[in-house]
Protein backbone atom coordinates (compact mmCIF):
# COMPACT_ATOMS: atom_id res chain seq x y z
CA UNK A 1 0.00 0.00 0.00
CA UNK A 2 2.80 2.44 0.83
CA UNK A 3 4.40 1.79 -2.55
CA UNK A 4 1.11 2.68 -4.21
CA UNK A 5 0.98 5.97 -2.30
CA UNK A 6 4.58 6.82 -3.20
CA UNK A 7 4.02 5.94 -6.86
CA UNK A 8 0.81 7.98 -7.00
CA UNK A 9 2.49 10.97 -5.36
CA UNK A 10 5.30 10.80 -7.93
CA UNK A 11 2.82 10.56 -10.81
CA UNK A 12 0.88 13.61 -9.65
CA UNK A 13 4.05 15.59 -9.06
CA UNK A 14 5.20 14.85 -12.60
CA UNK A 15 1.79 15.57 -14.12
CA UNK A 16 1.61 18.88 -12.25
CA UNK A 17 4.92 20.00 -13.73
CA UNK A 18 3.64 19.08 -17.19
CA UNK A 19 0.21 20.69 -16.80
CA UNK A 20 1.66 23.95 -15.45
CA UNK A 21 4.63 24.17 -17.83
CA UNK A 22 6.66 26.40 -18.11
CA UNK A 23 6.26 27.38 -14.45
CA UNK A 24 8.97 25.01 -13.21
CA UNK A 25 11.92 26.74 -14.95
CA UNK A 26 10.58 30.17 -13.90
CA UNK A 27 9.86 29.66 -10.22
CA UNK A 28 11.58 32.90 -9.22
CA UNK A 29 9.53 35.18 -11.47
CA UNK A 30 6.39 33.57 -12.94
CA UNK A 31 2.87 34.32 -11.66
CA UNK A 32 -0.50 33.85 -13.31
CA UNK A 33 -1.14 37.62 -13.38
CA UNK A 34 0.13 40.79 -11.66
CA UNK A 35 -2.82 40.92 -9.25
CA UNK A 36 -3.91 38.38 -6.64
CA UNK A 37 -0.69 36.29 -6.75
CA UNK A 38 1.20 39.30 -5.40
CA UNK A 39 -1.25 39.48 -2.50
CA UNK A 40 -0.87 35.80 -1.68
CA UNK A 41 2.93 36.03 -1.94
CA UNK A 42 2.82 38.82 0.64
CA UNK A 43 0.47 36.83 2.91
CA UNK A 44 2.72 33.77 2.89
CA UNK A 45 5.75 35.98 3.48
CA UNK A 46 4.04 37.82 6.32
CA UNK A 47 3.03 34.51 7.96
CA UNK A 48 6.69 33.53 7.97
CA UNK A 49 7.98 36.87 9.27
CA UNK A 50 5.17 37.39 11.75
CA UNK A 51 5.54 33.92 13.25
CA UNK A 52 9.19 34.63 13.98
CA UNK A 53 8.83 38.23 15.18
CA UNK A 54 5.32 38.75 16.58
CA UNK A 55 3.47 35.43 16.81
CA UNK A 56 0.92 36.72 19.32
CA UNK A 57 0.06 39.64 17.02
CA UNK A 58 0.19 37.78 13.71
CA UNK A 59 -3.05 39.29 12.43
CA UNK A 60 -1.86 42.85 13.07
CA UNK A 61 -0.01 42.82 9.77
CA UNK A 62 2.09 45.56 8.19
CA UNK A 63 -0.72 46.91 6.00
CA UNK A 64 -3.47 49.52 6.35
CA UNK A 65 -1.88 51.22 9.36
CA UNK A 66 -3.30 51.96 11.94
CA UNK A 67 -6.15 49.48 11.35
CA UNK A 68 -6.28 46.36 13.51
CA UNK A 69 -6.34 42.73 12.37
CA UNK A 70 -5.41 43.68 8.82
CA UNK A 71 -4.40 40.11 7.93
CA UNK A 72 -8.07 39.21 8.41
CA UNK A 73 -9.02 41.40 5.45
CA UNK A 74 -8.20 38.38 3.29
CA UNK A 75 -7.33 34.68 3.61
CA UNK A 76 -4.54 34.07 6.15
CA UNK A 77 -3.15 30.96 4.35
CA UNK A 78 -1.35 29.89 7.51
CA UNK A 79 -1.77 26.18 6.87
CA UNK A 80 0.06 26.59 3.55
CA UNK A 81 2.68 28.95 4.95
CA UNK A 82 3.67 26.67 7.82
CA UNK A 83 4.52 23.91 5.34
CA UNK A 84 6.86 26.36 3.62
CA UNK A 85 8.71 27.34 6.80
CA UNK A 86 11.54 24.81 6.31
CA UNK A 87 12.11 26.20 2.79
CA UNK A 88 12.07 29.79 4.04
CA UNK A 89 14.52 28.86 6.80
CA UNK A 90 16.79 27.39 4.12
CA UNK A 91 16.80 30.72 2.27
CA UNK A 92 14.12 30.13 -0.39
CA UNK A 93 12.62 33.46 -1.46
CA UNK A 94 8.93 34.40 -1.23
CA UNK A 95 8.14 34.11 -4.96
CA UNK A 96 9.79 30.70 -5.27
CA UNK A 97 8.06 29.54 -2.07
CA UNK A 98 4.70 30.66 -3.42
CA UNK A 99 5.18 28.83 -6.71
CA UNK A 100 6.34 25.68 -4.99
CA UNK A 101 3.20 25.88 -2.84
CA UNK A 102 1.10 26.23 -5.99
CA UNK A 103 2.68 23.17 -7.59
CA UNK A 104 2.52 21.14 -4.38
CA UNK A 105 -1.11 22.09 -3.84
CA UNK A 106 -2.23 20.92 -7.28
CA UNK A 107 -0.33 17.64 -6.92
CA UNK A 108 -1.78 17.23 -3.43
CA UNK A 109 -5.30 17.59 -4.86
CA UNK A 110 -4.60 14.64 -7.11
CA UNK A 111 -3.12 12.62 -4.28
CA UNK A 112 -6.03 13.35 -1.93
CA UNK A 113 -8.62 12.25 -4.49
CA UNK A 114 -6.47 9.21 -5.32
CA UNK A 115 -6.50 8.10 -1.67
CA UNK A 116 -10.28 8.49 -1.52
CA UNK A 117 -10.81 6.66 -4.83
CA UNK A 118 -8.43 3.86 -3.85
CA UNK A 119 -10.20 3.40 -0.53
CA UNK A 120 -13.61 3.14 -2.18
CA UNK A 121 -12.62 0.82 -5.02
CA UNK A 122 -9.34 -0.93 -4.07
CA UNK A 123 -8.20 -0.13 -7.60
CA UNK A 124 -5.03 1.87 -8.27
CA UNK A 125 -6.22 2.87 -11.74
CA UNK A 126 -9.57 4.02 -10.35
CA UNK A 127 -7.89 6.13 -7.70
CA UNK A 128 -5.59 7.57 -10.33
CA UNK A 129 -8.54 8.48 -12.56
CA UNK A 130 -10.26 10.27 -9.67
CA UNK A 131 -7.05 12.11 -8.84
CA UNK A 132 -6.30 13.23 -12.40
CA UNK A 133 -9.79 14.65 -12.75
CA UNK A 134 -9.81 16.43 -9.38
CA UNK A 135 -6.29 17.85 -9.70
CA UNK A 136 -6.63 19.19 -13.24
CA UNK A 137 -10.32 20.05 -13.52
CA UNK A 138 -10.60 23.42 -15.35
CA UNK A 139 -11.68 25.07 -12.07
CA UNK A 140 -8.15 24.53 -10.78
CA UNK A 141 -6.66 26.57 -13.61
CA UNK A 142 -9.23 29.33 -13.31
CA UNK A 143 -7.80 29.79 -9.81
CA UNK A 144 -4.08 29.71 -10.53
CA UNK A 145 -3.95 33.21 -9.02
CA UNK A 146 -5.38 31.88 -5.73
CA UNK A 147 -2.92 29.47 -4.17
CA UNK A 148 -5.45 28.58 -1.46
CA UNK A 149 -7.74 27.03 -4.08
CA UNK A 150 -4.87 24.88 -5.29
CA UNK A 151 -4.87 23.32 -1.83
CA UNK A 152 -8.09 21.36 -2.17
CA UNK A 153 -6.49 18.05 -1.24
CA UNK A 154 -7.55 18.25 2.40
CA UNK A 155 -11.23 17.90 1.41
CA UNK A 156 -11.14 14.39 -0.15
CA UNK A 157 -8.78 13.29 2.62
CA UNK A 158 -11.29 14.55 5.21
CA UNK A 159 -13.98 12.46 3.55
CA UNK A 160 -11.63 9.47 3.44
CA UNK A 161 -10.87 9.84 7.16
CA UNK A 162 -14.57 10.19 7.96
CA UNK A 163 -15.41 7.03 6.01
CA UNK A 164 -12.73 5.11 7.86
CA UNK A 165 -14.06 6.38 11.15
CA UNK A 166 -17.61 5.37 10.23
CA UNK A 167 -16.34 1.86 9.39
CA UNK A 168 -14.60 1.47 12.75
CA UNK A 169 -14.77 4.36 15.25
CA UNK A 170 -11.59 4.91 17.23
CA UNK A 171 -9.69 7.76 18.88
CA UNK A 172 -6.92 7.43 16.29
CA UNK A 173 -9.29 7.78 13.35
CA UNK A 174 -11.18 10.59 15.03
CA UNK A 175 -7.90 12.42 15.62
CA UNK A 176 -6.90 11.94 11.98
CA UNK A 177 -10.12 13.57 10.79
CA UNK A 178 -9.68 16.42 13.26
CA UNK A 179 -6.08 17.03 12.15
CA UNK A 180 -7.16 17.18 8.50
CA UNK A 181 -10.01 19.49 9.50
CA UNK A 182 -7.54 21.89 11.11
CA UNK A 183 -5.18 21.93 8.14
CA UNK A 184 -8.08 22.46 5.75
CA UNK A 185 -9.31 25.36 7.85
CA UNK A 186 -5.87 26.96 8.09
CA UNK A 187 -5.33 26.66 4.34
CA UNK A 188 -8.61 27.99 2.95
CA UNK A 189 -11.52 29.58 4.79
CA UNK A 190 -13.88 28.86 1.89
CA UNK A 191 -13.04 25.17 2.13
CA UNK A 192 -13.34 25.30 5.93
CA UNK A 193 -16.98 26.39 5.59
CA UNK A 194 -17.81 24.19 2.60
CA UNK A 195 -16.01 21.13 3.95
CA UNK A 196 -17.47 21.50 7.43
CA UNK A 197 -21.00 21.49 6.03
CA UNK A 198 -20.46 18.58 3.62
CA UNK A 199 -18.70 16.36 6.16
CA UNK A 200 -21.23 17.24 8.89
CA UNK A 201 -24.10 16.05 6.68
CA UNK A 202 -22.12 12.93 5.75
CA UNK A 203 -21.27 12.17 9.37
CA UNK A 204 -24.90 12.59 10.41
CA UNK A 205 -25.88 9.93 7.87
CA UNK A 206 -23.02 7.48 8.41
CA UNK A 207 -21.86 7.65 12.03
CA UNK A 208 -24.08 5.87 14.59
CA UNK A 209 -25.27 7.98 17.52
CA UNK A 210 -23.36 5.86 20.00
CA UNK A 211 -20.06 6.30 18.12
CA UNK A 212 -19.69 10.09 18.18
CA UNK A 213 -17.49 10.46 21.26
CA UNK A 214 -14.19 9.52 19.58
CA UNK A 215 -14.97 12.02 16.80
CA UNK A 216 -16.62 14.83 18.73
CA UNK A 217 -13.86 15.36 21.28
CA UNK A 218 -11.02 15.57 18.72
CA UNK A 219 -13.21 17.95 16.69
CA UNK A 220 -13.69 20.13 19.75
CA UNK A 221 -9.91 20.28 20.12
CA UNK A 222 -9.67 21.16 16.42
CA UNK A 223 -12.06 24.08 16.86
CA UNK A 224 -10.03 25.31 19.83
CA UNK A 225 -6.90 25.18 17.65
CA UNK A 226 -8.65 27.13 14.89
CA UNK A 227 -10.18 29.73 17.20
CA UNK A 228 -7.17 32.12 17.25
CA UNK A 229 -7.25 32.14 13.44
CA UNK A 230 -11.00 32.71 13.19
CA UNK A 231 -11.55 35.30 15.90
CA UNK A 232 -9.85 38.12 13.93
CA UNK A 233 -12.44 37.73 11.15
CA UNK A 234 -15.26 38.21 13.65
CA UNK A 235 -13.36 41.17 15.10
CA UNK A 236 -12.96 43.02 11.80
CA UNK A 237 -16.61 42.45 10.96
CA UNK A 238 -17.56 44.06 14.26
CA UNK A 239 -14.98 46.85 14.09
CA UNK A 240 -15.34 47.83 10.45
CA UNK A 241 -18.62 46.28 9.31
CA UNK A 242 -16.87 44.05 6.82
CA UNK A 243 -19.34 41.79 5.07
CA UNK A 244 -20.40 41.07 1.53
CA UNK A 245 -23.27 42.88 -0.08
CA UNK A 246 -26.17 41.08 -1.73
CA UNK A 247 -25.51 42.44 -5.23
CA UNK A 248 -21.84 41.49 -5.18
CA UNK A 249 -22.54 37.92 -4.06
CA UNK A 250 -25.34 37.60 -6.58
CA UNK A 251 -22.90 38.50 -9.36
CA UNK A 252 -20.70 35.54 -8.44
CA UNK A 253 -23.58 33.10 -7.91
CA UNK A 254 -23.68 30.49 -10.64
CA UNK A 255 -26.64 29.53 -12.78
CA UNK A 256 -27.19 25.91 -13.95
CA UNK A 257 -25.90 26.65 -17.45
CA UNK A 258 -22.49 27.57 -15.98
CA UNK A 259 -21.97 23.84 -15.42
CA UNK A 260 -22.37 23.17 -19.14
CA UNK A 261 -21.04 26.30 -20.86
CA UNK A 262 -18.33 28.82 -20.01
CA UNK A 263 -19.82 32.20 -18.99
CA UNK A 264 -18.07 35.54 -19.43
CA UNK A 265 -17.35 35.76 -15.69
CA UNK A 266 -14.27 33.56 -15.01
CA UNK A 267 -15.25 32.89 -11.39
CA UNK A 268 -18.36 31.10 -12.64
CA UNK A 269 -16.57 28.78 -15.08
CA UNK A 270 -17.61 25.50 -13.49
CA UNK A 271 -17.85 23.19 -16.53
CA UNK A 272 -15.85 20.07 -15.51
CA UNK A 273 -15.43 18.89 -19.10
CA UNK A 274 -17.60 16.70 -21.32
CA UNK A 275 -15.66 13.55 -20.45
CA UNK A 276 -16.26 14.03 -16.73
CA UNK A 277 -19.99 14.53 -17.25
CA UNK A 278 -20.27 11.46 -19.49
CA UNK A 279 -18.24 9.18 -17.21
CA UNK A 280 -20.12 10.39 -14.13
CA UNK A 281 -23.44 9.60 -15.79
CA UNK A 282 -22.23 6.17 -16.93
CA UNK A 283 -21.06 5.36 -13.41
CA UNK A 284 -24.65 5.54 -12.20
CA UNK A 285 -25.40 2.63 -14.54
CA UNK A 286 -22.28 0.44 -14.61
CA UNK A 287 -21.65 0.71 -10.85
CA UNK A 288 -25.31 0.49 -9.80
CA UNK A 289 -24.51 -2.32 -7.35
CA UNK A 290 -22.42 0.13 -5.30
CA UNK A 291 -25.52 1.93 -4.08
CA UNK A 292 -24.06 3.35 -0.88
CA UNK A 293 -21.00 4.74 -2.64
CA UNK A 294 -23.10 6.15 -5.47
CA UNK A 295 -25.36 7.80 -2.90
CA UNK A 296 -22.33 9.37 -1.23
CA UNK A 297 -21.13 10.76 -4.55
CA UNK A 298 -24.56 12.11 -5.46
CA UNK A 299 -24.85 13.72 -2.01
CA UNK A 300 -21.62 15.67 -2.46
CA UNK A 301 -22.54 16.62 -6.02
CA UNK A 302 -25.92 17.87 -4.83
CA UNK A 303 -24.37 19.94 -2.02
CA UNK A 304 -21.73 21.45 -4.30
CA UNK A 305 -24.16 22.19 -7.11
CA UNK A 306 -26.78 23.72 -4.82
CA UNK A 307 -24.17 25.82 -3.04
CA UNK A 308 -22.67 27.07 -6.30
CA UNK A 309 -26.01 28.65 -7.23
CA UNK A 310 -25.45 31.08 -4.37
CA UNK A 311 -28.21 33.63 -3.98
CA UNK A 312 -30.10 32.10 -6.89
CA UNK A 313 -31.13 29.24 -4.61
CA UNK A 314 -32.41 28.96 -1.06
CA UNK A 315 -29.53 26.73 0.13
CA UNK A 316 -26.69 29.27 0.10
CA UNK A 317 -29.16 32.12 0.54
CA UNK A 318 -30.07 30.71 3.96
CA UNK A 319 -26.41 30.22 4.92
CA UNK A 320 -25.56 33.73 3.72
CA UNK A 321 -28.31 35.26 5.78
CA UNK A 322 -28.17 33.24 8.97
CA UNK A 323 -24.94 31.28 9.51
CA UNK A 324 -21.77 33.03 10.79
CA UNK A 325 -18.93 33.10 8.29
CA UNK A 326 -20.90 32.63 5.09
CA UNK A 327 -21.54 36.36 4.70
CA UNK A 328 -17.81 36.75 4.01
CA UNK A 329 -18.00 34.50 0.93
CA UNK A 330 -17.80 36.61 -2.20
CA UNK A 331 -17.99 33.76 -4.73
CA UNK A 332 -20.54 31.04 -3.90
CA UNK A 333 -19.67 29.40 -7.23
CA UNK A 334 -16.62 27.98 -5.46
CA UNK A 335 -18.92 25.48 -3.73
CA UNK A 336 -18.29 23.54 -6.96
CA UNK A 337 -15.21 21.97 -5.37
CA UNK A 338 -17.52 19.82 -3.23
CA UNK A 339 -19.34 18.62 -6.34
CA UNK A 340 -16.02 17.80 -8.02
CA UNK A 341 -15.21 15.42 -5.17
CA UNK A 342 -18.52 13.67 -5.75
CA UNK A 343 -17.72 13.44 -9.45
CA UNK A 344 -14.26 12.07 -8.64
CA UNK A 345 -15.96 9.29 -6.69
CA UNK A 346 -18.19 8.47 -9.66
CA UNK A 347 -15.17 8.44 -11.97
CA UNK A 348 -13.38 6.03 -9.63
CA UNK A 349 -16.43 3.75 -9.46
CA UNK A 350 -16.79 3.76 -13.24
CA UNK A 351 -13.12 2.87 -13.69
CA UNK A 352 -13.27 0.08 -11.13
CA UNK A 353 -16.35 -1.37 -12.85
CA UNK A 354 -14.33 -2.09 -16.00
CA UNK A 355 -13.69 -5.83 -15.86
CA UNK A 356 -10.39 -5.90 -17.74
CA UNK A 357 -7.85 -4.30 -15.44
CA UNK A 358 -5.57 -3.16 -18.24
CA UNK A 359 -8.43 -1.29 -19.87
CA UNK A 360 -8.97 0.65 -16.63
CA UNK A 361 -5.79 2.57 -17.32
CA UNK A 362 -7.42 4.14 -20.35
CA UNK A 363 -9.65 6.23 -18.07
CA UNK A 364 -6.93 8.22 -16.24
CA UNK A 365 -5.07 8.49 -19.56
CA UNK A 366 -8.17 9.87 -21.27
CA UNK A 367 -8.65 12.44 -18.49
CA UNK A 368 -4.99 13.47 -18.64
CA UNK A 369 -5.27 14.05 -22.39
CA UNK A 370 -8.69 15.68 -22.22
CA UNK A 371 -7.80 18.12 -19.45
CA UNK A 372 -4.30 19.03 -20.66
CA UNK A 373 -4.04 22.71 -21.65
CA UNK A 374 -0.31 23.47 -21.28
CA UNK A 375 1.69 25.48 -21.98
CA UNK A 376 0.26 28.07 -19.59
CA UNK A 377 0.94 31.73 -20.31
CA UNK A 378 2.62 33.04 -17.16
CA UNK A 379 3.26 36.67 -16.28
CA UNK A 380 6.95 37.27 -15.56
CA UNK A 381 7.99 39.50 -12.67
CA UNK A 382 11.27 41.33 -12.28
CA UNK A 383 12.98 39.20 -9.60
CA UNK A 384 15.12 42.12 -8.44
CA UNK A 385 13.85 44.21 -5.51
CA UNK A 386 13.56 47.89 -6.52
CA UNK A 387 16.29 50.05 -5.03
CA UNK A 388 13.77 52.29 -3.29
CA UNK A 389 12.39 49.34 -1.34
CA UNK A 390 15.87 48.25 -0.28
CA UNK A 391 16.51 51.78 0.92
CA UNK A 392 13.17 51.96 2.70
CA UNK A 393 13.87 48.72 4.55
CA UNK A 394 16.85 50.39 6.24
CA UNK A 395 14.86 53.36 7.51
CA UNK A 396 13.21 53.67 10.91
CA UNK A 397 9.64 54.61 10.05
CA UNK A 398 6.33 53.64 11.61
CA UNK A 399 4.15 53.93 8.51
CA UNK A 400 4.55 54.45 4.78
CA UNK A 401 2.01 55.30 2.09
CA UNK A 402 2.77 54.40 -1.50
CA UNK A 403 1.13 56.53 -4.18
CA UNK A 404 -0.84 56.27 -6.38
CA UNK A 405 -3.34 54.20 -4.41
CA UNK A 406 -5.82 52.05 -6.30
CA UNK A 407 -8.96 51.63 -4.20
CA UNK A 408 -10.59 48.24 -4.65
CA UNK A 409 -14.07 48.18 -3.17
CA UNK A 410 -15.27 44.81 -1.95
CA UNK A 411 -18.58 44.50 -0.13
CA UNK A 412 -19.12 47.42 2.21
CA UNK A 413 -15.46 48.24 2.79
CA UNK A 414 -12.73 49.38 0.37
CA UNK A 415 -10.02 47.32 2.08
CA UNK A 416 -11.78 43.97 2.42
CA UNK A 417 -10.83 41.14 0.05
CA UNK A 418 -11.44 37.54 1.01
CA UNK A 419 -10.05 36.51 -2.37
Amino acid sequence: MRRQYVLAAAIFALLTLVFTWPLAPNLDRAVSDPGDPLITIWILDWDWWGTLHQPLSLFHANTFHPAKYSLAYTENLYGIAVLLFPLRAAGVGPVVAHNLALLAGIAFCGFGAFVLGLHLTRSFAAGLAAGVFYAFVPFRFVHLSHVQHAWGGWLPLMLYALLRYAEKPSWKRGALFAALFVMNGLSNIHYLLFGAFATAVTAALLVPRKAWRELALPLLAALVALAPFLYPYAAVQKLYGMQRGHDEVLRYSAVPSDWLFDPAEPERKLHPGALALIVSALALVVARRERAKLALAVLWIAIGFAGSLGLHFVFHEFLFGGVPGFRAIRVPARWAVIAYIGMAILIALFTAAIRHRRLRWLVPLAFAIGLWTAPVRWYLLDPETPAVYRWLARQEVSAVMELPVETLRFGHHPLFDLA
